[in-house]
């Protein structure tokens, strides 16, 4: 029995043959397009089908230099490395484990994964990459200043961070409600924070409500296959891996995460496995930190950006499930 895909009329029509007989599916490359708008009505409508669709999916996506995705892959490497100038930085890492980015994007299949539209290949959107970079920077200034890693100063203190200098009210207003919620503070002084190298760097990088940040995160491109390497010292020998890995998650009180107020956590519901996506390890990104203009930025600024951005990269991991591990980069290659 064929599939049946729910496209428009107009793209039906500009193509009966091909759609019909699937010839058009079958020769897709571009994951975005497959995920979001070749999936079968069959495995919509029956999700507990989508097990085997999801691993012939990972299927053609089977990574070799030779074949067209890994041309895809070199062309996109190669516009990267066009990007180069002297006043941007530049680094590469290395996905330590697998990587979710874009869980909540959901579509027909509600299996979300951030993936370009025209390329199909999956990125980490700057926005996040900025979002993470900032954490990690927060995180260590609180360590410095020994404020209390509790939600209530951390918001206070992050509020003083991006406080314009000028403001001197604002400020000593500011200081004075970090005192109250947090007594590890009684120590300091603000001069100590406003005078601090970094805290003036954070405001600077980031930006404020007044004013925008000095620094642009661009996307994070993947420039690199995940082959398997062997060992040092061992046979050398490489095999194609594929881009993308089946996962599962498995709910055990399906119930009561759906009625949580009527139905409570029990042994008599039974666990309903949930699969998704995920971009496998050993994958290499290229990671872009720019000044947000001419003369925005002065170099130290910038490799400060770069300095938090791959800490919390490779410290704290991006995207969904990092407290399970995923998400974590590393400088040096992953052997399989």
């Amino acid at each position: 029995m064929s599939d049946t895909y729910l496209i428009p009329q107009d793209t039906k029509e500009a193509g009966e043959y091909l759609v019909s007989t699937g010839q058009a599916i079958k020769s897709c490359i571009n994951a975005s397009l497959l995920l979001h708008k070749y999936a079968p009505r069959e495995i919509i409508e029956s999700p507990e089908k989508n097990t085997e669709w999801l691993k012939n999916f990972c299927g053609k996506f089977e990574l070799k230099p030779a074949n067209e995705y890994g041309k895809l892959v070199a062309a996109q490497k190669k516009r990267w490395d066009m990007r180069r100038n002297d006043e941007t930085k530049y680094f590469t890492l290395v996905t330590r484990s697998r990587l979710l980015v874009g869980s909540g994007d959901k579509n027909a299949m509600e299996i979300g994964l951030t993936l370009q539209h025209v390329t199909g290949l999956p990125y980490i959107p700057g926005s996040a990459l900025k979002g993470l970079a900032r954490a990690t920077a927060l995180i260590k200034l609180a360590q410095r200043f020994a404020i209390t890693m509790e939600k209530k100063p951390i918001e206070i203190f992050e509020e003083l961070l991006v406080c314009p200098t000028d403001a001197t009210q604002e400020r000593a207003q500011l200081w004075e409600k970090l005192k109250m919620n947090d007594t590890a503070t009684q120590k300091l002084s603000l001069a100590t924070i406003s005078e601090d190298p970094e805290a003036t760097l954070f405001q600077t990088v980031f930006g404020s409500q007044q004013q925008a940040g000095a620094c642009v995160f661009y996307d994070a491109a993947l420039i690199d296959l995940p082959y398997v390497k062997t060992a040092p010292g061992t046979q050398s020998a490489q095999r194609a891996r594929t881009l993308f890995e089946v996962d599962v998650l498995t709910p055990h009180f399906p119930n009561y995460y759906r009625y949580p107020q009527n139905k409570p956590p029990s042994d008599d519901q039974s666990p309903i496995p949930v699969m998704f996506l995920t971009v496998a390890a050993g994958v290499r990104f290229g990671f872009t930190v720019a000044p947000a203009g001419i003369g925005r930025a002065k170099k130290s600024t910038v490799e400060q950006a770069e300095q938090w951005l791959k800490e919390g990269l490779t410290r704290y991991g991006i995207g969904g499930k990092t407290s399970a591990g995923y998400g974590a980069f590393t400088e040096t290659e992953v052997l399989h």
